[in-house]
């Protein structure tokens, strides 16, 4: 990562100013001071010339970077989904409360949820669960170290350092709801969770002054 008070030769400055598009020389130096180059001072990705190469050499650099962490924890409805689901993966973030569901056929298929968390949202600061083997070790773990995510855990028999845990049952109240005022199919869940994930996600909440998850995650309003 290039220094923000580091100061740029004429030769570097000008290549930039070449890279950014020949833009005026105090916007190149504004843009450096508010933007990381991380990946020139990797050898292998400054070449004049790249090289073809069919897998990416920093994969920690390809997805999205949140700025804050999130929990997970998965809950198991009673009954299949009409989309073949038994479990849905649900991920808080620690600042804003944001929510993400995640479904899938059974709990071994976890990585796979993290994984498509990673690519439609970003990859967080930290992602935080409690000791279970499949959000903890094997592929997840893997996942983790390949996009730098540090992991947390929380200890036993204390549900509330996984504040996720509460977030659930809330989200659970809620697609109850839903199914019930509109007469739905009990295996019609998945989609009473999704809406009560969006309804949840865009309903102001005191504990982050009255604005809603969305905006504080995001930076921008609904």
């Amino acid at each position: 990562r290039t220094h923000r008070d580091a100061i740029l030769s004429p030769e570097k400055l000008a290549e930039w100013r070449r890279r950014l598009g020949n833009i005026p020389e105090n916007v190149v130096l504004r843009t450096l001071q508010n933007s990381t180059q991380f990946v020139a001072s990797v050898e292998a990705e400054t070449r004049s010339t790249p090289r073809r190469h069919f897998i990416c050499r920093l994969p920690m650099l390809r997805p999205r970077r949140l700025n804050e962490g999130f929990f997970t924890d998965p809950f198991f409805p009673d009954t299949t989904s009409v989309r073949g689901y038994n479990v849905a993966q649900m991920f808080r973030g620690d600042k804003s409360g944001y929510l993400v569901a995640e479904f899938a056929k059974s709990k071994g298929y976890a990585p796979y949820t993290l994984q498509n968390f990673i690519r439609n949202v970003g990859a967080p600061a930290y992602i935080g669960s409690d000791n279970a083997l499949e959000e903890t070790g094997g592929e997840w773990g893997s996942i983790c170290r390949t996009t730098c995510i540090a992991q947390r855990t929380s200890e036993a028999d204390y549900q509330n350092q996984n504040k996720v845990e509460r977030t659930i049952q809330d989200v659970k109240r809620k697609a109850k709801l839903i199914i019930d005022m509109n007469d739905a199919p009990e295996n019609f869940w998945c989609y009473a969770v999704a809406y009560a994930v969006e309804l949840s996600n865009h309903t102001a909440a005191k504990r982050i002054g009255w604005k809603t998850p969305y905006e504080i995650h995001f930076g921008d309003t609904p």
